[in-house]
């Protein structure tokens, strides 16, 4: 039997996450300090505060930090495979070898800047839709949808549960829509409208981090969030392109 390592994505985070693992484990607290340097922030009052939690600037490096602490908890469990759920991929990328635990953080804080600046311009939502097939979402989706408000489907995380994301504008039609066709809809704790292009407007922040990053060969195949198939290259492109494309996790589950 293989076995794939998964990281979560924002949406997942808690209050006292990471501390609770610091709390079994402190000689990790190096994680901590190593992140207050390189990112130039006090990383601990942001743990300690559960306020942060509704910025996604801290939130993302928050779960970033969280995640390395798992990997070293976990550093000695063989591994065949890993993906990264949205967010997620700076953990996976760094565990298979293709950017250092630094190089992590600085692409997850310009990432992250990237989002809140777009998020702010472009008040945006996502949510989740259950018990209804992608196919009928994304027919309810270009029905209630125009060119310039719209939601679309972006993240495919079972047969009956795909997440929606888009203009703030469009939700309660395609909610109504989808609660008509027999199905729930539950609104995300997040702050825009991730993995749509309505992240593309400030993504220059988080390229001209990634073109000071030399991308290193996978030590073991990675799950790519855009096309749901295994790979042994990631370039600055497929860095980009997972910030604003669907997230296919039931691909990667087949």
């Amino acid at each position: 039997m293989k076995t794939c390592l998964m990281y979560a994505g924002q949406g997942s985070q808690y209050a006292g996450m990471g501390l609770d693992i610091l709390s079994t484990h402190p000689y990790l607290q190096y994680i901590f300090d190593d992140a207050s340097q390189i990112l130039n922030e006090d990383v601990m009052a942001w743990f300690n505060d559960p306020e942060s939690l509704k910025n996604t600037y801290q939130t993302q490096l928050m779960m970033v930090i969280t995640q390395e602490l798992f990997d070293q908890v976990l550093k000695d469990i063989h591994i065949d495979a890993v993906f990264g759920f949205s967010l997620g991929d700076m953990s996976a990328l760094k565990r298979a070898g293709i950017i250092s635990y630094k190089e992590m953080l600085m692409l997850t804080q310009a990432r992250a800047k990237a989002m809140q600046l777009a998020a702010d311009a472009s008040k945006g939502m996502m949510a989740a839709v259950l018990k209804l097939d992608s196919e009928t979402i994304e027919k309810i989706c270009l029905t209630h949808s125009k060119k310039d408000c719209y939601m679309i489907p972006v993240n495919y995380n079972a047969p009956l549960q795909t997440v929606i994301s888009g203009h703030i504008q469009s939700y309660d039609a395609i909610k109504q829509a989808c609660i008509d066709a027999g199905g729930k809809v539950l609104p995300l704790r997040v702050a825009g409208a991730f993995h749509t292009p309505l992240m593309s407007t400030h993504t220059k922040v988080y390229e001209d981090i990634i073109d000071t990053v030399e991308l290193k060969t996978p030590k073991i195949p990675i799950f790519s969030n855009v096309t749901g198939n295994p790979t042994n290259i990631i370039t600055k492109q497929d860095l980009i392109k997972q910030m604003t494309s669907p997230v296919r996790l039931t691909s990667i589950f087949k």
